[in-house]
């Protein structure tokens, strides 16, 4: 099976909006996966060991995890997330091989001095030309977070010995958007430092032991990352796409596989990066309290209308801004206006008192033409799948739907005979029915529940073609979308 993964959440705090739509996004990749017959392994989970943990729990370290562990599965589950794994790093079976991890790469490991400013916040170590001064304070100009000053003896290993392999393997790596596979070009355009890959337990004191050294704990970087392994058949995997922040892209496109290289084992193929939701102009972030409670989006507006939005105005190349106003607009103008619309439209008593696909009789021009846009999003969404582009798989959807509702509002077939509507009819339940097909990796309550009432058994890629019904199909009503919350 492919390996499509999230990277596993911090819990030193509650999950944000922010968690979710990176969570939503592999669980949208998994879904279109199997959709076009692959067999997908999904994993996603959180990170429990590191510094920031420790300073965060203030107690029990085990039962804080345990709690806030939970509440990142529960709004998973919530979420329509169909996870195949949820790993904790304070798993056994995780710490063991992050154990078995480092004695694979030992032979590459040396231990040194190692002195830097630290940012408790994201775990690292961040390098002199990325800090700046606020104040009396020193901050990474990347991220503002505070940094402290540590100087101390980690075990190492060297990224340079690795960087010839590293260029090579980004030269056919799939790194998206291709602006970040520039960064990291960048990056390997001068020579990389050493990479710490442990901690003394006189700084840390949760976390992996060294197993050949219980005066330094694991790296926390190094921890998290081997979980990619330990969901898969350890230390064998089978990567098909990463979904990451882009903050955290250096650690999955230089440090990860630098570590692989290390241990002899096979590299990740593509690494898709994603911006980060912004609220007032800042990014989402627990510890400024400016995340937004995704439990009460799904109690105003329900999960499918979150996740469309989430995928529709999410973005690669930019950080998305976020506002209850934009996902009222998605609701009234794409989901409840358009689509739930169209569908009560062609199913309604008056309209279609047969309850059915009718017979298919003959096409003008015009609905040919509609007809043939249909089927031409099987092709397109292929290649927007094969680019992990899925808000311009929900755009192009979409927009068959709009081209429909505005051929309804130039014919008015509600004014026509039943034999001249029959054909309007066939060809917009059909488009529905592809349409829906489509959309159900992004929707999957509401598009099972258009399928279910349509009596439509064959829901792949492969069965989303237009097709010409040679005797009546039977279909129900169904109210779709709610505008109550707009």
């Amino acid at each position: 099976m492919k390996l499509v993964s999230t990277p596993i959440f911090y819990v030193n705090s509650q999950p944000h909006l922010g968690h979710l739509y990176t969570a939503v996004l592999g669980d949208v990749c998994a879904r279109y996966e199997r959709m076009r017959g692959c067999k997908i392994l999904f994993s996603t989970g959180t990170d429990e060991h590191g510094l920031k943990i420790q300073q965060s729990a203030q107690g029990d370290i085990k039962k804080f995890c345990d709690r806030n562990s939970h509440q990142f599965q529960a709004l998973f589950d919530r979420a329509s997330v169909k996870y195949d794994r949820f790993i904790r790093t304070t798993d056994k079976q995780h710490i063991a091989n992050v154990q078995d991890f480092y004695m694979r790469i030992k032979k590459h490991v040396f231990l040194g001095l190692h002195e830097g400013w630290y940012s408790v916040s994201d775990e690292t170590f961040v390098p002199h030309n990325l800090t700046t001064k606020s104040g009396n304070k020193t901050i990474s100009s990347e991220t503002g977070k505070e940094l402290e000053w540590h100087s101390e003896e980690n075990y190492k290993i060297s990224l340079s010995k690795f960087q010839p392999q590293l260029k090579e393997w980004m030269t056919n790596a799939k790194i998206l958007p291709q602006s970040q596979k520039e960064f990291v070009n960048r990056q390997l355009d001068h020579p990389l430092h050493d990479l710490s890959i442990s901690r003394p337990r006189t700084r840390l004191q949760w976390g992996v032991p060294v197993p050949d050294d219980p005066k330094h704990l694991i790296y926390v970087w190094v921890d998290a990352l081997v979980n990619y392994l330990t969901v898969s058949d350890y230390p064998h995997w089978n990567p098909l796409v990463h979904f990451v922040g882009k903050d955290i892209v250096k650690f999955h496109c230089i440090y990860w596989p630098v570590l692989l290289l290390a241990a002899d084992l096979e590299l990740p193929n593509t690494i898709v990066s994603h911006g980060h939701w912004l609220v007032n102009n800042k990014k989402m972030s627990k510890s400024d309290f400016t995340g937004v409670d995704p439990h009460q989006l799904i109690n105003d507006f329900g999960v499918d209308t979150l996740r469309y939005y989430l995928i529709r105005d999410g973005g690669y190349k930019h950080d998305p801004v976020f506002s209850v106003d934009g996902i009222k607009k998605r609701l009234q103008n794409d989901l409840a206006g358009q689509f739930g619309n169209l569908y009560m439209r062609c199913t309604s008593k008056k309209m279609n008192p047969f309850k059915c696909i009718p017979v298919f009789t003959e096409y003008t021009p015009e609905q040919q033409q509609l007809e043939d846009n249909a089927n031409a999003l099987q092709s397109k969404i292929n290649h927007l799948l094969d680019q992990h582009d899925y808000q311009h798989i929900c755009e192009s959807v979409m927009d068959c739907i709009y081209q429909l509702n505005h051929y309804w509002g130039k014919v008015e077939p509600w004014k026509l005979s039943i034999d001249d509507r029959l054909p309007i009819l066939h060809l917009t339940l059909e488009t529905i029915r592809v349409c829906a097909i489509l959309l159900q990796p992004v929707m999957p309550e509401k598009m099972v529940q258009v399928l279910d009432a349509m009596n439509i058994t064959k829901r792949d890629l492969k069965d989303c073609v237009m097709l010409r019904y040679t005797q009546e199909h039977k279909i129900q009503s169904s109210l779709l979308f709610d505008l109550q919350a707009v």
